[in-house]
């Protein structure tokens, strides 16, 4: 378990990384269309290894979701993950809330998520196509 936590806490700093090299503009009206810029700019990075296993191998935004699609090369990840069940969740919101304290991106990036309604999700893959997702919801994103 863990390298399970690890490998979460690794995915959420890969992202902070990903942001800083992101300007993002926190205008309420224009929330939406900022994170569908980011989305953009770090997907264009992407295929990208984060450490521990994980590739990033697309970020998209799928309905009011912005996706970070993982690649790992250990299917234990997807079983750490699906037995962790809301623990799993736990995890990535107090990664998530330790980051944004120090890092300018990543809290804009959880602010205009809450804006616009978006919720943050990551989704875990192995090589034989099984997957485990972690989603942190607006109305949890707004409590950082």
């Amino acid at each position: 378990m863990k390298n399970i936590t690890k490998i979460i806490r690794t995915s959420v700093a890969a992202v902070v990384a990903i942001l800083s090299l992101v300007s993002l503009n926190s205008c309420q009206e224009m929330a939406s269309s900022a994170i569908e810029e980011a989305v953009e700019e770090v997907n264009q990075q992407c295929p990208f290894n984060v450490g521990n296993g994980l590739i990033c191998d697309r970020v998209y935004i799928s309905g009011k979701s912005v996706v970070f699609s993982y690649l790992s090369e250990d299917s234990n990840v997807i079983d750490g993950i699906n037995i962790l069940g809301s623990t799993a969740t736990d995890l990535v919101f107090e990664e998530l809330q330790s980051l944004a304290r120090v890092d300018d991106n990543l809290k804009t990036m959880i602010e205009l998520c809450v804006e616009a309604e978006y919720n943050i999700t990551y989704t875990y893959s192995d090589y034989s196509g099984r997957s485990a997702s972690v989603t942190i919801t607006h109305s949890e994103l707004s409590l950082i």
